[in-house]
């Protein structure tokens, strides 16, 4: 099958470089979206709607944060059943993270929704802020149940062995969200709102599409009858539990950071900070997607028993990310005006 022969390439390296360059690829695609994204708001909108788009963005990405708990968490266990040779087991938590995906999105999607107004008041949004950033939540909010999904569905598709096809769905679904935007600031003139419909649609149209290749027999998973076990659930808790604490954190630390700047400094505050967290937004993905892409490749030699593997896999995608990080660093001090002015020059 196609996932074992490339999860089991002798050579180490280029097995990396197949794996690891098509994720890295994949999330920085999904970088430049969201760069693009504050760039339209920024220039169509205005301070403000950039300062609202900021200010409830890490409330997004938290909301989300479940939907990747579930879906790497559950990768783990089914990339090891995989590489055990027993598929029917892998194929059954497949099926169960799925709806388990939906039912905790549908309630988070709905609480969200509702106490939306209410959270961001609470962190002193008011006024303008405070209608525009609740409108633009509330869209991510209602559409969670189906755009959730585009977070963990990456993950299934690399333990199948579609590591190129996980890289084109985010880079096509990127380069539409791009064009769905555009169309909907530039040419319909749509409020704050209209932005993040234009990310929802964009997410949800592209995990319909990631549905598509597990409908296929040929498909190392595909849908099979769901298997619910205390432990297995509770083995998928633990083992994204790493994932979801990171985003969690982070993004607790931004809102803290949101809430003191809007009171210190206003609006002019807060659009500040976006500014500077989409330094890091293109460094961040580029490591996260590359360890993310080789987690079902180590699961797999995890579960047949190859640890020597495992443990090389592991040291070659360590000092990658060293690497990357100490590039982006030196990128990043050698040139902070220049980015910012090109930020600022869209206003």
């Amino acid at each position: 099958m196609l996932n074992q022969a490339l999860f089991e390439e002798k050579h180490i390296g280029r097995m990396f470089m197949k794996i690891a360059i098509p994720g890295a690829m994949g999330m920085l695609a999904s970088a430049i979206y969201q760069f693009i994204d504050g760039i339209f708001v920024n220039l169509f909108l205005g301070s403000t709607a950039f300062a609202a788009l900021n200010f409830c963005f890490p409330i997004i990405i938290m909301i989300y944060a479940v939907s990747d708990l579930i879906g790497v968490g559950s990768s783990v266990i089914i990339a090891i059943r995989v590489g055990q040779k027993r598929n029917k087991e892998a194929n059954s938590i497949f099926t169960a993270s799925l709806i388990l995906i939906f039912i905790a999105d549908l309630i988070i999607g709905l609480v969200t929704f509702f106490i939306s107004r209410n959270i961001l008041s609470l962190m002193g949004a008011e006024g303008n802020l405070l209608d525009l950033s609740t409108s633009y939540l509330q869209v991510y909010a209602i559409t969670l149940p189906l755009t959730g999904y585009i977070f963990s569905l990456d993950n299934y598709l690399r333990i199948s062995g579609k590591i190129k096809t996980s890289m084109f769905i985010n880079l096509f679904m990127s380069l539409s969200i791009v064009g769905i935007e555009s169309l909907f600031l530039g040419v319909l003139k749509l409020p704050l709102w209209g932005a993040a419909l234009a990310s929802c649609l964009g997410f949800s149209i592209f995990a319909i599409i990631s549905f598509l290749p597990f409908l296929s027999k040929k498909s190392v998973l595909r849908l099979g009858k769901p298997r619910f076990d205390f432990t297995e659930e509770i083995s998928i808790l633990k083992n994204g539990l790493s994932a979801f604490l990171n985003n969690i954190a982070s993004r607790v630390t931004s809102l803290i950071f949101n809430i003191i700047l809007l009171a210190e400094g206003g609006e002019d505050a807060v659009s500040a900070y976006g500014v500077l967290m989409y330094i890091d937004g293109f460094i961040q993905p580029i490591i996260y997607g590359m360890s993310d892409s080789l987690q079902p490749c180590i699961g797999y030699n995890y579960g047949s028993k190859k640890y020597n593997r495992v443990r090389k896999i592991g040291k070659i995608s360590f000092l990658t990310c060293f690497l990357i990080c100490l590039i982006g660093f030196i990128i990043i001090i050698s040139i902070p005006g220049r980015y910012i002015k090109f930020i600022n020059s869209y206003k």
